[in-house]
């Protein structure tokens, strides 16, 4: 059973590239795990260091990731990321479309709102759809996703 504050190491192809901490649980988005991700440090440390800041944070099934070996469970400490995480998601992905005036944006655990097209602000904000575990590992691997996702106009 998973709570927030435990922290996974994530592994691609098994090499560690990086943590998670789960965070929080997003009711907005089918109740998923949200967690914070971090690169891997230049140390032999287990787990990030209090002061570190997370690269982005995701929806994710952490049972989906532990059962297939992309996340170990290495330990827990409280929460020093922010929760109030806000994302975006397009409403019109899908083959052939990389571009997209049609978003909702919303804070974690929050109502999710329509905008259409984004604000330079919102247009920072990270992905809200629920991404799979081996997509977590390829970003904290090369620092981008490895699926086609539309990008704002």
């Amino acid at each position: 059973m998973t709570r927030p504050g435990d922290i996974f190491v994530v592994r691609d192809k098994g090499r560690p590239v990086g943590f998670v901490q789960y965070v929080a649980r997003d009711a907005t988005q089918l109740s998923s795990h949200v967690v914070a991700g971090f690169r891997l440090p230049d140390t032999e440390q287990l787990a990030p260091r209090a002061e570190d800041v997370p690269i982005f944070y995701a929806h994710v099934a952490l049972p989906v990731g532990v059962k297939h070996g992309v996340f170990e469970h290495v330990g827990s400490r409280p929460i020093t990321v922010t929760t109030a995480v806000p994302f975006r998601i397009s409403n019109d992905y899908g083959a052939g479309v990389f571009l997209s005036s049609d978003w909702s944006v919303w804070i974690l655990g929050g109502p999710m709102r329509h905008v259409s097209k984004l604000s330079e602000q919102e247009k920072r904000y990270d992905l809200g759809l629920v991404i799979n575990p081996f997509s977590i590992a390829a970003r904290l691997n090369s620092g981008s996703w490895d699926f086609v996702y539309p990008q704002p106009r």
